[in-house]
């Protein structure tokens, strides 16, 4: 399945990146639609959508003390040069004589229908270079007029325009917020996103989702010369597959997640009545990680008649009529052993 590579956010990932902006609020969007957008403002640290004294206050304090009320010490790097102090303090004096000149930008995600082969993110420069590039992907021309409708020739006049698709594996709606926008030190463009499942990821629907994120930029801030990244905070950071069983009779189905990283594992089982219903019925875990479930397995009866299905080498399920045993496979060639009862217990998601 063709994908956009994104990178994986650690600390010492974050510390190499110096934020133009960032919210305390997320952006969500709910089928496509938003239902808000975000804007941040160049130092207005205090988030109250202006750049005044108190912000100016608030920084002060910071770079006499080292110490501010406010949790977004990200917002005081004024000037983007990766330090907090008195060049900051300078640009937001002029800032606060001179607010209109700070920098501003809008967040929007929007569903899109796409082919398969999507471009890398880009910052454009007028409405012709946006259908062009929407052109690319897109083969709906009524999806493009809404895009032409929404950033029309005024608004090139005064701002350039970021889109950044990506595939959403999991989830016919939007899952994902945008957390934070900026530039590396390498001067590229970068958008972080964050997932948004209400509930353990791997039980939504698998399917590629075509997102579109849009980030508006002033003129005076970007260049169609400037590359842009998207970062995910999580995507990658472990390996996740998940797979149904259906009973012998055709009457239960039971759906077996795996999760692995950096050799810890986690096995979930559900009893699955429909796509979007699941009830948890138990976690199964190895401190020796797991060789992972399959359905390359075949039906057998063992020695006891008993039906089960499995590959025989690394996992087999045994099928009765109100619990299964599942056996598998440790990474170091143990075996683990459990009885599982065909009624919901409690959510082992509940203390996630």
């Amino acid at each position: 399945m063709k994908k956009i590579i994104t990178a994986v956010l650690s600390l010492s990932i974050i510390s190499k990146f110096v934020p133009l902006v960032s919210s305390a609020r997320d952006l969500y969007v709910h089928n496509g639609l938003p239902e808000w957008s975000d804007t941040a403002v160049t130092g207005d640290i205090n988030d109250d959508g202006y750049v005044n004294i108190a912000d100016a206050v608030i920084l002060n304090e910071y770079i006499m003390n080292g110490w501010s009320e406010d949790s977004e010490v990200s917002r005081m790097d004024v000037n983007y040069d990766g330090f907090i102090d008195s060049f900051d303090l300078v640009l937001m004096r002029k800032l606060v004589l001179n607010p209109d000149s700070a920098f501003s930008s809008d967040y929007s995600i929007d569903i899109i229908k796409s082919a398969e082969n999507v471009p890398d993110g880009k910052v454009l420069t007028s409405k012709s270079a946006m259908t062009d590039y929407l052109s690319s992907f897109i083969e709906d021309e009524s999806e493009i007029s809404v895009f032409s409708e929404r950033y029309d020739d005024k608004f090139f006049s005064e701002n350039n325009l970021v889109l950044q698709p990506f595939i959403q594996e999991r989830g016919r709606g939007i899952f994902y917020t945008v957390s934070s926008f900026g530039r590396t030190q390498n001067n590229e463009i970068y958008i972080v996103i964050s997932p948004n499942y209400e509930i353990y990821r791997p039980l939504y629907q698998v399917t590629d989702t075509y997102l579109l994120i849009q980030t508006t930029i002033p003129k005076s801030q970007s260049s169609e010369s400037d590359s842009v990244i998207l970062l995910d905070t999580e995507e990658n950071l472990s390996d996740i597959s998940s797979y149904t069983y259906l009973s012998p009779d055709g009457k239960k189905e039971i759906y077996i997640t795996q999760e692995s990283f950096m050799n810890l594992a986690d096995i979930r089982v559900y009893l699955k009545s429909s796509a979007i219903s699941f009830s948890p019925l138990t976690s199964l875990t190895t401190e020796n990680g797991f060789i992972p479930f399959s359905n390359n397995g075949e039906w057998y009866k063992d020695s006891d008649g008993n039906n089960v299905f499995g590959d025989g080498i690394h996992y087999n399920i045994t099928w009765f009529t109100d619990n299964i045993v599942i056996d598998y496979e440790s990474c170091q060639g143990t075996w683990n052993s459990v009885s599982v009862s065909l009624e919901p217990q409690p959510d082992p998601d509940s203390d996630r």
